[in-house]
């Protein structure tokens, strides 16, 4: 609060920078909702290269474990004895691991979206912004103000 601010304008003041904090943490949001868009894009793509592989497999087990040309276009360079279940099986577990760990990343993110939400937030600034509470705080404000240089001016009388 500056010396010689209006009540009126200390409380805009306050008001402003109430809302600001609020749109802040309304981008927060935004932001971290974009974070687990972009994470749950990653898990579908993987489920999509999960279910892949195991569709592949089960041709594969179908066609009594038969090494096809179709098959080496998927294993390339595995020899004809190496293409085996434990090969899918191994893929399938790291893309599922994969996904695993972005489900984790996208826990995390809402975690921090909950600990101040939309809701929240407003429910703040709404307090923050009532003008009989301001009302108030500028007045307590200006008699503690007062107060601090009613003090000062008798420890200056008395020095002096």
């Amino acid at each position: 609060m500056t010396k010689f601010q209006s009540k009126e304008d200390w409380i805009q003041e306050q008001h402003d920078k109430a809302v600001k904090v609020h749109h802040a943490n309304i981008h927060r949001i935004e932001e971290l909702n974009k974070e687990i868009d972009q994470r749950l894009w990653k898990i579908n793509s993987l489920k999509i290269a999960e279910s892949y592989l195991s569709n592949k497999k089960c041709d594969w087990e179908f066609k009594g474990n038969d090494y096809s040309e179709e098959l080496s276009t998927l294993t390339g360079w595995f020899e004809t004895s190496e293409v085996c279940a434990g090969v899918f099986d191994e893929g399938i577990e790291v893309l599922r691991k994969k996904s695993i760990e972005k489900a984790i990343e996208i826990a995390k993110l809402q975690a921090d979206i909950d600990s101040n939400t939309w809701d929240d937030s407003v429910k703040v600034m709404h307090e923050n912004t009532d003008k009989e509470k301001l009302e108030e705080e500028y007045d307590k404000l200006v008699k503690a103000k007062g107060n601090q240089l009613l003090k000062s001016s008798r420890n200056d009388e008395e020095a002096a």
